[in-house]
């Protein structure tokens, strides 16, 4: 056998930053303007988001399994799934709700009361809700304007805790969204 020499990379030049840039942040001075907390909880969304890669589909025993396996090591929080989307994904929502594990259990919805109506039979913890933000997705996804997203942003967040829901709210598509179209949201 040959030993091989593999010369070193050279060093990674990183721009110099302040601890409150990041060299991923396109416009740094964004953060400055943003009141965020010195606590952060990590949840795990591998039972939603796991099966948006082509040809992974969990079945609901594995996803029952994999959110106690998620339990075991302590992950604070679990997305469980989406539950508009089927009967199937509801009752597995719900399932890994009753199963009196230690992690908050979390649930993805849209901005409107079909979905939340569709969490509230699942009996979890927190809502995830979230809406398109940016111009592009604005006029071409959603066909509204930015004031209609925020009147039903509202509005959906009133449901959700009128409904006894912890909830969290996201924009999608934020990094072409404008930043004040962000902190008034």
């Amino acid at each position: 056998m040959r030993n091989i020499f593999i010369p070193p990379h050279p060093p990674v030049r990183r721009p110099t930053m302040s601890t409150n840039e990041s060299q991923f942040n396109t416009c740094p001075s964004i953060y400055n303007t943003l009141r965020i907390e010195q606590e952060i909880t990590i949840y795990d969304s591998t039972l939603r988001d796991g099966e948006q890669m082509p040809g992974i589909s969990f079945t609901p025993a594995q996803k029952i399994e994999i959110a106690q396996a998620l339990d075991r090591i302590h992950v604070p929080q679990i997305e469980a799934g989406f539950p508009v989307i089927s009967r199937q994904e509801r009752d597995t929502v719900k399932a890994i709700s009753s199963l009196g594990l230690d992690a908050e259990i979390l649930t993805l919805s849209r901005i409107n009361h079909q979905d939340i109506d569709a969490v509230i039979e699942c009996d979890v913890d927190m809502i995830l809700l979230f809406v398109a933000t940016s111009d592009l997705h604005l006029k071409y996804k959603l066909r509204t304007d930015y004031e209609t997203v925020k009147e039903r942003s509202i509005d959906a967040i009133e449901y959700a805790k009128d409904h006894g829901f912890k909830v969290s709210f996201s924009s999608e598509d934020s990094t072409r969204t404008p930043p004040d179209r962000l902190t008034d949201l």
